[in-house]
């Protein structure tokens, strides 16, 4: 099998934290908490099953690195606000190929589309969402983190 025909499911494993920035207001019913998460990326696990994160072109296996491509982003609304929330792009056997996902992600901050294109490790031209996009929205960053494939 070659890496245009086979297919790896993974699921990301993310030490997560939140907590609460500012509790709302409870005379304003419209009010809501602020929040705010921070993501530690620490791993892939190979998924046989139907829940995974991101799926990478070829046969991955136990102890392959791989790169992980993610952004950070906050959102929100009239009532609350959210920070720190994780976009997972997606994951690449090749470094460079890795950072020009994530260059190509960080520029579409600049031209407000909510959505930008990059190849994957095949070639593939993949178009993905960018859900930093928006009047609430704003991109914190964006990540490539090398990570270990375990299980």
């Amino acid at each position: 099998m070659d890496d245009k025909t086979h297919s790896t499911k993974l699921r990301l494993i993310d030490h997560v934290e939140s907590g609460i920035s500012r509790a709302c207001d409870s005379d304003d019913p419209w009010d809501r908490d602020d929040t705010w998460e921070s993501h530690d990326p620490q791993a892939f696990e190979i998924s046989e099953g139907s829940w995974f994160d991101v799926v990478v072109p070829g046969k991955v296996n136990r102890g392959d690195r791989l790169y992980l491509v993610h952004a950070i982003y906050n959102t929100g609304d009239s009532f609350g606000h959210d920070e720190g929330l994780i976009n997972i792009i997606d994951a690449f056997k090749n470094q460079k190929k890795a950072q020009a996902c994530a260059d190509a992600a960080q520029k579409s901050e600049a031209s407000q589309d909510y959505t930008f294109e990059y190849k994957n490790d095949v070639g593939v031209v993949v178009k993905a969402h960018t859900p930093w996009n928006g009047y609430f929205e704003s991109l914190s960053g964006v990540y490539v983190t090398e990570l270990p494939v375990r299980k």
